[in-house]
């Protein structure tokens, strides 16, 4: 805040009060000639007369003259004060140095000093034909003297109002000429600020597709357009539009502010707005916008109804503010601050209009301290939002882990990039083999932690399966068809591959012997006083993934393979009349003609037709081969294949 203070003294500041002009007359003996002293602006009493333009040797028609104060303005109420003469005496140093400057009047003007015409803007008649109205600012170099007899004449035929907007400089020409260039750039860095937000927004706009957002970048436009076309004008210097287009420009900005600015927080907090007046602030804002099309005089005579719209505006804005103040709306907070300056600065320029339309318009000022604070608004949605961003990646990430223990990694993958649920796993027919786990004789184990163990050995088993696991290529050593009590099944092929080059049967039963080694592991922890062996099965044939058509879509797999694993899984009790002493592994003769030799002499042949037997599902198998497994023996064979 105290950057405001500092800038504000950079435009200049008043003269000392004994420096007022009293009575057409003032009094600079006492004032030094300093180039870096601050100038005098000759506020005060000025002589007038109304409705003539009278030189300044007229002294009897300047001794009967009424007062006028300027910077001040008077209304145009009847042809008497279309034409008016002002005059003042400034009794200074005599120095070359001294300049004089007009920044604007709202019609024709000519000054004289000491009985000469130095300058002028535009060209003072007596009536409408006569005159050439401008507003480019009058910068003159005042010729040597003590004293200095300021008559200006103007005239003022198609403005609502004449008179002088902003006081009247005196002081050192180079001071003159050094404070209007920093007046100058100030304004041009304020319009230039304002500006870049704009486009700022609106390129933000493009990419976002708010509404909101190019509704702002407007605003910016419309503030920025105010401010080049007020005060220092560097619009007209640059352009140099006739006097009724710098008008049409600088209100025309006036009366689209305040309906963007509207339009801006009805977007902004919808919810709060009071919508039902909708339609009457459009029907309002239309019929203030066709002002633009009538004449200057028209326009600037009904100045005052469209700032009266404008404090309803800032009525309505606050009542906007204060209700998503109360109703917590993120970032409220910064908005109502900076709606409180822009609303304070708002007041000051109404004020100006209202009071005698002198001054320098502020709203500019306003506005950007209203951006500063809307950005501290957006850098808390900001970090709102990045909050409800971490909140939502730990519940994805905890969604992930949740679907985990039901979908495997790719489908998760496949999912997130568009795919369906049933294109993730492969369906339809295919070939494999088929391991039926099963515990001998579960039901009569009488453990207290039976059930844990059995959990973590299916556990470790899975895990087993899992190895080699690749979401690119959807490979694994095996895949968990389903749980039973004492058991489980799983195939290896089918639906994962097995790692490039490996003989499947060969490592089917691998895996198979691996089980097993795992299962004594387990159970050697129980330290179980009684002997518990368990037994697998392993069948190839053909196999179908496939999901339900209706209900829950789980993944599953049918075919010979699968009934045939669990067939030669159960074929033990019949080689066995009883309970065997051993875990025991039996396969299909069609797996065995595929396994190394060196896995082959491991199993023994078992002659289905001399036993007169036959494997259920499996009438024409003669003959079927299997080995017991002791826990003595090495049964931990690499997983290389074949």
């Amino acid at each position: 805040m105290a950057l405001l203070p500092a800038l504000w003294s950079c435009v200049g500041s008043n003269g000392p009060e004994s420096f007022r002009v009293q009575n057409g007359r003032v009094n600079l003996r006492d004032w030094p000639v300093n180039r870096d002293h601050s100038l005098v602006e000759l506020r005060g009493d000025w002589l007038i007369v109304r409705g003539a333009l009278v030189p300044a040797t007229e002294q009897q028609r300047w001794t009967s003259a009424s007062i006028a104060n300027l910077p001040g303005t008077w209304s145009k109420s009847d042809q008497i004060e279309r034409i008016v003469s002002m005059k003042a005496t400034l009794e200074v140093q005599e120095s070359d140095d001294w300049g004089l400057y007009i920044s604007d009047a709202p019609s024709a003007i000519e000054i004289w000093v000491n009985g000469r015409r130095i300058g002028g803007s535009g060209q003072v008649g007596v009536d409408l034909e006569s005159t050439a109205p401008s507003r480019n600012p009058v910068l003159m170099h005042l010729p040597k003297a003590a004293q200095y007899e300021i008559v200006i004449h103007m005239a003022n035929f198609l403005h609502s109002r004449g008179g002088i907007y902003y006081p009247i400089s005196f002081g050192s020409f180079e001071k003159i000429e050094s404070t209007l260039r920093l007046r100058q750039i100030m304004d041009a860095g304020f319009v230039a600020a304002i500006l870049v937000m704009g486009l700022y927004h609106a390129f933000l706009s493009i990419i976002r597709r708010e509404k909101v957002t190019i509704v702002f970048a407007l605003c910016n436009f419309a503030v920025a357009q105010r401010l080049a076309s007020s005060n220092t004008r560097i619009f007209d210097v640059f352009l140099e539009p006739s006097w009724a287009t710098s008008y049409r420009l600088e209100y025309g900005s006036i009366y689209f502010i305040a309906p963007l600015l509207e339009a801006f927080f009805a977007m902004l907090f919808p919810a709060d707005y009071p919508r039902k007046l909708i339609p009457w602030r459009v029907g309002w804002y239309l019929g203030i916008l066709t002002c633009l099309f009538f004449p200057i005089s028209v326009v600037t005579r009904f100045l005052w109804i469209a700032h009266a719209g404008h404090i309803v505006t800032a009525g309505i804005l606050i009542y906007t503010v204060a209700r998503a103040t109360l109703n917590q709306r993120v970032g409220t907070k910064w908005i109502a601050f900076g709606s409180v300056f822009l609303v304070a600065f708002t007041a000051i320029d109404i004020f100006h209009t209202f009071q005698d339309q002198t001054g320098y318009y502020t709203l500019h000022i306003g506005f950007l301290l209203f951006i500063l604070f809307q950005a501290g608004a957006i850098a808390k949605n900001y970090a709102a939002i990045q909050e409800r961003m971490i909140i939502e990646e730990s519940k994805r990430k905890h969604s992930y882990r949740q679907l985990g223990k039901v979908f495997y990694p790719h489908q998760l993958i496949m999912m997130e990039n568009g795919r369906n649920l049933e294109d993730t796993m492969p369906t339809g027919p295919g070939r494999g083999c088929v391991l039926c786990f099963d515990i001998i004789s579960s039901s009569t184990i009488k453990h207290i932690n039976k059930n844990q163990v059995i959990k973590n050995f299916f556990s470790h088993c899975y895990r087993v399966m899992m190895e080699n696991y690749s979401t690119e290529s959807m490979t694994a050593n095996a895949y968990r068809l389903k749980e039973m009590g004492d058991g489980f099944l799983c195939s290896v092929g089918y639906p994962f591959k097995i790692p490039e080059g490996s003989n499947e049967a060969a490592f089917a039963t691998q895996l198979a012997l691996n089980f097993i080694a795992i299962f004594e592991e387990h159970v050697k922890a129980m330290d179980y006083p009684l002997p518990i062996f368990c037994a697998v099965g392993i069948a190839g044939g053909d196999l179908e993934g496939f999901y339900p058509e209706s209900g829950t879509k789980e993944y599953d797999l049918y075919g010979r393979a699968v009934i045939l694993a669990t067939r030669y899984e159960s074929m033990r009790k019949h080689i066995f009349q009883g309970i065997p002493d051993a875990s025991m592994l039996i396969i299909q003769e069609e797996i065995f003609l595929s396994l190394p030799t060196e896995l082959r002499t491991r199993f023994r042949e078992f002659d289905l037709v001399q036993a007169k037997l036959k494997v259920r599902d499996d009438p024409s198998a003669r003959v079927l081969y299997y080995t017991l497994i002791a826990k003595e023996q090495n049964i931990l064979y690499p997983f290389t294949g074949s």
